[in-house]
């Protein structure tokens, strides 16, 4: 059971984002709408709690795996009736809301996703306070995704670096 994030998990994100932001400073003249500057790329599942938990929170990691997102979300929330607030559910709170955000729905992606910010793996906390900032850009509210970035920029999270990006693009928004 690994309980820690490998630096290649954030390649792809990381990438992404360098992408944005040299399209922006390539292209001044341009302003990207700011939901257009969520980056929701899905996190490569990583276990951090027992899936053999529920056989739905199996399921769902399969489904989330192959990007199945509607199948995996509807499998994890069924898992969710199981496990209440133990690790698992944080964890599986976490993939439900990535999965509401690849379905283009970060209205309901962003209490999900704080309730699994609760978890006290900060692994599983740390990519919930990404996530539901992409949420909150995605839904035009960008002093919530402020916050929540701000509090990624300020720690050593495999995110701190591409929070303060993001914060860059948002400045004056």
């Amino acid at each position: 059971m690994k309980r820690f994030l490998n630096v290649r998990t954030l390649a792809f994100p990381a990438a992404a984002l360098l992408a944005v932001v040299l399209s922006l400073v390539l292209r001044p003249g341009e302003r990207a709408d700011v939901a257009a500057l969520a980056r929701t790329e899905p996190l490569v599942w990583q276990p951090t709690a027992d899936e053999s938990v529920v056989p739905r929170f199996q399921s769902g990691l399969a489904r989330y795996r192959e990007g199945d997102w509607s199948g995996a979300a509807a499998d994890l929330s069924s898992a969710l009736s199981s496990l209440g607030n133990s690790d698992a559910g944080y964890e599986v709170r976490l993939y439900l809301g990535i999965c509401l955000l690849q379905l283009g729905r970060p209205e309901e992606a962003a209490p999900v996703l704080q309730h699994a910010g609760g978890s006290v793996n900060r692994a599983v906390s740390e990519h919930a306070c990404w996530y539901r900032a992409q949420a909150h850009i995605q839904l035009g509210q960008v002093t919530e995704a402020r916050t929540l970035l701000n509090e990624l920029s300020r720690t050593s999270a495999p995110y701190a670096r591409p929070a303060s990006e993001q914060l860059l693009l948002l400045r004056g928004r």
